[in-house]
């Protein structure tokens, strides 16, 4: 081709795009096709020959005329050349092992491989500036960056909850650190004193009263939920039970634990007493009334008049005639309203008289007389006779019986 600069004949190769002023540089040309080109404005130059004919090479930059001696050195500098300017703090390294230009920050000790990624570890940073220049809060709150508002905000890290601001989650540790409010109270943070209160609304969702501490909530709400004990008691809270107790107002030493025992005490004061002193007044937990418990015979009742009547039957059956030992038992018969006589080998068998129990006793006690004799009951005199049907005679004694055999008989008395 001919250059109209010049005015000279050079050589031009279109397929590698080199461009030689004559035959001996077209030869080194052809030589360089070979070797790894360099980036422009870098171009291969022949330094010398070796002796055995090898070429001893070169990179030159066309525009500094910089000279290297490194396929590898050229690259780099082209890259870190072209490579774009970060920004402050930021400088551009070559990466050896890559083979690519990297941006490296000394302060942050960062390294990245994109003008992006500099701006974003930069905001990153901004970030983490603002989160550890934070207010701090006590576990289990901590701070952390909103990007929906590039603020700092405090998130529970159990429950997961937000809250704006460090007060705002100081507060919440404290409403969430107090003691659950009795029914009808709200815990609430009093701003001014800097504490947790608690609150009691009415339906409309008013504030009835507002108090310091859970204790006072609970007396309030204890005593009025207690039942009214009536005019001659007093409810009085006892805060270290965390209960209603119930005070007598003529009787300071009586105390009582709930409304069960007002109400057991009031009836007992209140029920009728026996006659006697037999008896003592009781209460059953289960249907909530008086009854009557005999000391003596430890029968129970349920009313004073059962209990005077047990007495009356009592007394009635002390005072009754008493019946033979052997096996004769005196009792009161409910049905007949008197006492009554019966014995163990006879069970069925009642006399409602002690003359007939005498009666029987001295039948079932006295010898059985040879037929046609029969026992029986003489009221007049209370003894047993011996009468015979027949004779229509009566004797007292079973030797007698036997002279009135022999002298109905015919025989001699004496001689029998």
């Amino acid at each position: 081709r001919f250059c109209g600069k010049t005015n000279k004949i050079y050589f031009y190769n279109p397929v590698t795009d080199v461009t030689a002023w004559n035959v001996q540089e077209m030869k080194y040309a052809n030589i360089l096709e070979d070797e790894i080109q360099p980036p422009k404005p870098w171009k291969i130059v022949i330094d010398c020959f070796e002796e055995d004919g090898t070429p001893a090479i070169s990179y030159v930059n066309d525009e500094t005329q910089e000279k290297e001696m490194s396929i590898n050195r050229v690259f780099m500098k082209h890259a870190l050349s072209t490579a774009p300017d970060p920004k402050h703090g930021w400088e551009k390294v070559w990466d050896s092992r890559r083979q690519i230009v990297v941006f490296q920050h000394k302060q942050l000790n960062r390294t990245v491989t994109t003008l992006e990624d500099c701006s974003e570890v930069e905001e990153q940073e901004r970030r983490n500036a603002m989160v550890k220049s934070a207010p701090f809060v006590a576990h289990p709150w901590q701070a952390v960056y909103d990007k929906d508002t590039d603020k700092v905000v405090y998130k529970h890290l159990i429950t997961g909850s937000v809250e704006p601001s460090a007060e705002m989650a100081k507060r919440a540790s404290k409403l969430e650190a107090a003691m659950d409010s009795p029914v009808g109270w709200d815990k609430v943070y009093d701003e001014h004193q800097q504490c947790v209160r608690y609150q009691k609304n009415d339906k409309n969702g008013t504030r009835v009263m507002i108090v310091d501490t859970i204790e006072q909530a609970e007396e309030i709400t204890g005593l009025e939920l207690a039942p009214d004990p009536g005019e001659d008691w007093l409810k009085v809270w006892d805060a270290k039970n965390r209960s209603v107790q119930y005070f007598h107002k003529n009787k300071p030493d009586v105390c009582v634990e709930n409304i069960n025992g007002v109400l057991k005490l009031e009836s007992i004061w209140k029920a009728p007493r026996p006659q006697s002193g037999n008896w003592e007044l009781a209460w059953d937990e289960g249907s909530h009334k008086v009854y009557y418990y005999n000391l003596h015979t430890r029968k129970t009742v349920w009313t004073c008049h059962e209990a005077d009547t047990e007495d009356e039957i009592e007394i009635a059956i002390r005072v009754a005639p008493s019946p033979p030992s052997n096996g004769w038992v005196k009792e009161w018969s409910t049905e007949k309203k008197s006492v009554v006589y019966r014995n163990s080998q006879t069970p069925d068998v009642v006399y409602y008289d002690i003359r007939k129990v005498q009666e029987a006793h001295a039948l079932s006690q006295s010898p059985t007389p040879s037929k046609p004799w029969l026992k029986q009951w003489k009221e007049n005199t209370n003894e047993v006779v011996f009468h015979n049907p027949l004779t229509r005679k009566t004797v007292t004694s079973l030797s007698q019986i036997d002279i009135e055999n022999a002298l109905d008989a015919g025989e001699d008395p004496v001689d029998s």
